[in-house]
């Protein structure tokens, strides 16, 4: 049976969600992690990069090293029966709206997850969901540059159905295949604070989204809300393909 980056990421994970690999500790270099699972360099990034996603490691000049602390954090990994939906429900009198779109310098986390250099160009939108002159939610979103030729709304700041990733899909011909979403509590930086209007360190619920096609990363997004602003989610049982 052909090996994944799923598998490579997997054998990883769990040496270090049980300490065997510690905090700190550099992993294998992609080449050496090719070559012993006998994938492709691609492949091994890949899997060794959705570590990163997961916030369990870190890329480095030298490297992978591990960041996850078992005293300090545990993760709970939920399997859902299903696909989620993008986006959030809306409510009457919402305002959503588009604050920015264009090309942007990506971040080296982000770069290394698209697979180019830090500093190189990608599309990024940021957005906002406004209720009753409160806002709500703030998102960020980066795609690779590529996408900006084949979808060129998506350097517009519109927002329209059916959506940036929807567009995309429909160029790739299929869905995107998995999306995964990482929940965690954080505080304000000034600039978030500012945005936010309440005091730095404030506490918020960052949900950080990666979304996958069969060999990339499509998307890169995050969205930010506020204290006393309560995200639900429903699961329901899928009954067809």
């Amino acid at each position: 049976m052909a090996v994944g980056y799923r598998d490579i990421a997997e054998h990883f994970r769990s040496g270090i969600l049980t300490g065997q690999v510690p905090f700190d500790q550099a992993l294998p270099s992609v080449r050496e992690v090719a070559r012993r699972f006998g994938v492709t360099d691609k492949t091994a990034h890949h899997g060794l990069n959705q570590l990163v996603l997961e916030g369990l490691s870190r890329a480095t000049p030298r490297g992978f090293v591990v960041t996850y602390r078992i005293a300090d954090t545990e993760t709970l990994r939920v399997p859902i029966d299903g696909v989620r939906l993008r986006g959030f429900l809306p409510v009457d009198g919402e305002i959503k709206e588009i604050t920015l779109a264009g090309l942007a310098p990506t971040p080296a986390a982000i770069a290394d997850m698209f697979g180019i250099e830090a500093g190189e160009m990608s599309v990024l939108r940021q957005g906002r969901i406004v209720r009753h002159g409160r806002l709500v939610a703030h998102t960020t979103s980066w795609f690779p540059a590529k996408w900006a030729e084949r979808v060129p709304e998506l350097l517009t700041a519109a927002s329209t159905a059916p959506g940036s990733v929807a567009r995309i899909e429909a160029v790739l011909g299929h869905p995107t295949e998995v999306t995964h979403d990482r929940m965690e509590v954080s505080v304000t930086d000034k600039e978030m604070a500012d945005l936010f209007n309440v005091p730095i360190s404030d506490p918020v619920m960052i949900r950080t989204t990666v979304r996958h096609d069969r060999d990339s990363v499509i998307e890169y997004g995050q969205a930010v809300t506020p204290r006393n602003v309560v995200v639900e989610n429903e699961y329901r049982r899928r009954t067809g393909p």
